[in-house]
């Protein structure tokens, strides 16, 4: 874990020195005093960082060389010099992200720019005034990667919230803060806690029965409901949510036209989310979760584990005939894919004695097809569905539509597989089936190792448990409102022994992809206290109202939990909790 320091001049930080181990500047001074002071105080961090401050803080400022010497300026991040004193961190880069490389902390002068970019910021401080241009998005854009953690494939993406999350040390008050953020994204075109006109390209379509699809919205229906927002005063002229949008108000509705309004409920989750303060949020709002970790080693509880968590193969009977003929006839239904080109226009500059003055001579465009080398889509497309190279050869040759892939190789792959996909799972989940195997697909020591390294949460993303007795940790968290109503009646109901949200890490292999179950739960009913559930939380049990893939999850997790003996899987929606 990085932490960035942004200084007001170097002298500040080197002082009388050159370099890191002579530095004696107010920071390094400060810094080296602070740090041993809070090391002294945990013993975790005694063992963790046990090196000198010097050695776990590095600094990068602008260098100008004279003669044999080399002195140091404040830098604007802007000029040749910065580059120079940048290419040794964009080197580094493997190796700071390397644990045994003891620096953790680096202080800097400038906003470093788009030159340097490591994954693993966690914490940014502003020791100096922000600047009035762009200054806080580049500071901020320091951390605003995805972190990586080491596995033993290599490097991966992290996006677990409770993780990926930045800590930013503002000199300003958290509401000046985050308005000025938000008016210099604004000012250069980044439409960040604002609805933008393309905020539901990505909605699910309906088909002709009312069911969703794994076709999107696309752009132009995105317009028209923006524009409807627009009209019915839900957003002002410029995308930003009016306060006549109470969507946790009973009775609230959008009134959406009549083609849309099976939308409804896409359109203001995503109109809830056009809001700086999910992503901006004070550091008091933030809370560390505690583990009851008695539950775990109760011998109810070991049973219950050994029971939900039993390991299953499946096995899948296609037909081959009928997948080739849905594909084909859904890809040649697909909209048309444009080839890729590039317009050139040549112009030209009159200098006049009122001025330079510019006209276009002429325009023309160019097709690249065939200019670039072709992916390997038959792989691509193997690995994304499991099907053979000879049926998806059929499928590609049956649809007559490859000349589109040679003129845009990438999105006509992401359509074919979208499609394959869809109608392999419409197929699929009728004809797969599960059998119990050794073995468990999440251990119980594993759920006790990763609970005692749970990290800190928000608590708008956590309900606070009353009855903690009957679940893992002193709060739940939860993605959407309708978990947080369940995780409220779970808390409350008598005859409900124990529940939890289960860890992304419990996964269930499906034929259409990994599938995570919400909730695991232990009921008692009739003098039985062992009645095992497992619910999956939504918002409408209607079938059409999900996409074929998620579906085809959901049927294959029952089927999947019925080889294990855990009959009682179900989805669970307000009104209907099924409990």
């Amino acid at each position: 874990m990085l932490s960035l320091f942004f200084v007001d001049r170097v002298v500040s930080y080197l002082g009388d020195g050159t370099t890191n181990e002579d530095a004696n500047g107010d920071f390094a001074r400060w810094f080296d005093e602070v740090f041993i002071e809070e090391r002294a105080k945990s013993t975790l961090y005694q063992e963790l960082l046990p090196q000198t401050p010097s050695e776990l803080r590095r600094a990068y400022f602008s260098q100008i060389k004279r003669g044999n010497t080399t002195a140091f300026q404040d830098s604007s991040g802007a000029t040749k010099a910065d580059d120079d004193a940048y290419e040794l961190i964009m080197h580094d880069k493997g190796r700071l992200l390397d644990e045994s490389e003891p620096v953790r902390f680096i202080f800097s002068h400038s906003a470093l720019r788009e030159g340097w970019d490591n994954p693993n910021v966690f914490q940014i401080c502003t020791l100096r005034e922000m600047g009035a241009e762009t200054e806080r998005r580049q500071t901020l854009g320091r951390g605003l990667r995805l972190p990586v953690a080491k596995t033993a494939e290599g490097y991966t993406r992290v996006a677990d919230r409770g993780v990926a999350t930045l800590t930013v040390v503002a000199n300003e008050s958290y509401q000046a803060f985050a308005n000025s953020l938000q008016k210099e994204y604004k000012d250069a075109g980044v439409e960040i806690g604002r609805v933008r006109l393309t905020e539901f390209s990505k909605i699910p379509l309906q088909d002709a029965t009312g069911a969703l699809t794994d076709d999107q919205f696309g752009y132009t229906r995105s317009v028209e409901v923006w524009n409807h927002l627009r009209a019915k005063g839900f957003i002002d002229k410029e995308g930003a949510v009016t306060s006549k949008f109470q969507p946790n108000t009973i009775g609230f509705s959008l009134h959406m036209p009549v083609d849309f309004i099976w939308a409804e409920t896409f359109v203001i989750e995503m109109v809830g989310r056009a809001n700086i303060g999910k992503y901006l949020k004070l550091v008091s709002r933030r809370q560390e979760r505690k583990l009851n970790k008695q539950l775990y080693t109760t011998p109810g509880f070991e049973e219950f584990w050994e029971a939900i968590s039993g390991k299953t193969t499946y096995r899948v009977r296609v037909n081959r005939d009928e997948i080739i003929e849905n594909a084909i006839v859904a890809i040649k239904d697909a909209p048309d894919i444009d080839a890729l080109r590039i317009q050139v226009t040549r112009a030209g500059v009159k200098v006049l004695r009122g001025g330079a003055k510019g006209e276009e001579l002429g325009t023309r465009s160019a097709d690249l097809k065939g200019s670039y080398d072709l992916p390997d889509i038959i792989t691509e497309l193997q690995e994304a569905t499991s099907l053979t190279r000879k049926t998806i050869v059929d499928i590609l040759l049956g649809s007559g539509r490859l000349g589109e892939f040679i003129g845009n190789p990438n999105d006509f792959i992401a359509m074919a597989k979208r499609i394959v996909k869809s109608e392999l799972a419409k197929i699929v989940v009728e004809g797969v089936q599960y059998e119990k195997i050794a073995g468990s697909v999440y251990e119980l020591r594993e759920l006790q190792k990763d609970g005692e390294e749970e990290k800190e949460r928000f608590l708008d993303q956590m309900y606070k448990v009353h009855n903690t007795q009957k679940t893992d940790f002193d709060y739940v968290v939860f993605d959407s409102d309708v978990e947080r109503q369940f995780a409220a009646l779970l808390d409350s109901r008598e005859d409900v022994k124990l529940f939890m949200k289960l860890p992304a890490k419990f996964k269930i292999d499906t034929p259409v992809g990994p599938y995570n179950p919400d909730w695991a739960i232990i009921k008692q009913e009739d003098g039985e206290d062992r009645v095992y559930m497992i619910r999956e939380t939504k918002s409408a049990l209607d079938d059409s109202k999900l996409r074929p893939t998620e579906l085809a999850k959901l049927k294959s997790a029952k089927r999947h939990f019925e080889a294990i003996g855990v009959g009682d899987y179900a989805r669970s929606v307000p009104g209907n909790w099924k409990l």
